[in-house]
């Protein structure tokens, strides 16, 4: 996110989201996760970390990449 030595922001996020819906967002103003990563399951451990973590929880993950990458997972808390 931030080639080099380049500062940066990363800001992480835990809110409720709805009564009964639960946000996890990791966000940072760094130069952005390409685009076409979403789709290469295989190509970077860190994505494929959010996407067994999402999957575990039954969320939905929601990425945005406007001023760097803004990643959230939404899910239902448990009992």
């Amino acid at each position: 996110a931030f080639p080099a030595g380049r500062a940066g922001t990363l800001r992480v996020v835990l809110r409720r989201e709805a009564p009964d819906l639960i946000l996890l967002g990791v966000s940072d103003d760094g130069v952005g996760m390409r685009s076409d990563l979403e789709d290469d399951a295989g190509s970077a451990l860190g994505w494929r970390l959010v996407q067994a973590f999402a999957e575990q929880l039954g969320a939905n993950v929601r990425v945005s990449r406007e001023q760097g990458t803004n990643v959230e997972v939404v899910f239902r808390p448990e009992g």
